[in-house]
């Protein structure tokens, strides 16, 4: 009566070990998958961040970038082909993950360096920005790289903008480490989109349906919106110091 029950045993155990196997097989296959659409995904978001770049440098600094320049760059970028680390480096590579781990994962010295290295070039910081938040933090894709350059924006507010004898011009002009680095979180962090889109939808259309206000900040040309009548009526008499006064007045409440 025992040989049975122990060949039923066996039998059982088995198939028990088959079907462990098996599950293991699946779940090793499953996870190459993940790895090969996580890798493909990274690669097309950072082309995709790259052509956003390139645009911008032809929208914002055309005198700089010429349309076929940036037309030649952008098809480099759909012909870009990836090459893994260890090709070039080879036994340095695991060397050179961990430093750039390291590095990833101390915002406080990423900071520090992005001001300090914006001081002596403004050109070539630019572009280090990019590598920092393309590669380094692979575009915020992951949420503890979007966590990371949160930090990174954070201490970049106590270094830069905090030191700053106007902080508000240094943001106006848009070239700061702080400005480019947040410009690239906001663009590509969805939800931040739908934030902002929620958040100024109901004062935007109120500003563009409100036609009487005319929001303008140079006096000279503040006037000229208005009628001689429209002018007397709203200033006073025109070269009167109450006239200045009121169009002052007008032009900070424009501002």
């Amino acid at each position: 009566m025992v040989k049975p029950d122990i060949h039923t045993l066996a039998r059982h155990l088995k198939q028990e070990k088959l079907y462990v196997n098996a599950e293991k097989q699946l779940i090793q296959r499953l996870n190459a998958d993940v790895l090969k659409t996580a890798e493909k995904l990274y690669r097309t978001s950072w082309i995709s961040k790259q052509q956003r770049i390139n645009l911008d440098r032809l929208i914002l600094t055309s005198a700089e970038a010429s349309p076929a320049e940036c037309c030649q760059h952008a098809k480099l970028l759909e012909d870009t082909q990836f090459v893994d680390g260890y090709k070039h480096l080879g036994f340095q590579e695991t060397a050179y993950g961990e430093f750039l781990n390291r590095l990833r994962e101390n915002p406080r010295l990423i900071a520090s360096c992005l001001v300090a290295g914006e001081k002596l070039s403004q050109e070539n910081a630019q572009s280090v920005i990019h590598t920092v938040f393309t590669s380094l933090y692979g575009n915020c894709i992951m949420q503890e790289d979007e966590s990371y350059l949160l930090q990174v924006l954070r201490y970049l507010i106590e270094f830069e903008l905090k030191e700053s004898d106007n902080p508000r011009r240094l943001l106006r002009k848009g070239t700061c480490a702080f400005s480019i680095i947040f410009k690239l979180f906001s663009e590509g962090l969805f939800s931040a989109k739908l934030f902002l889109t929620a958040t100024l939808h109901e004062p935007i259309m109120q500003l563009l349906v409100e036609d009487e206000d005319h929001l303008e900040t140079d006096p000279s040309k503040l006037i000229e919106r208005f009628s001689p009548a429209q002018q007397e009526k709203l200033f006073g008499e025109k070269g009167s110091d109450r006239f200045r006064q009121k169009v002052q007045e007008m032009v900070e409440s424009n501002e």
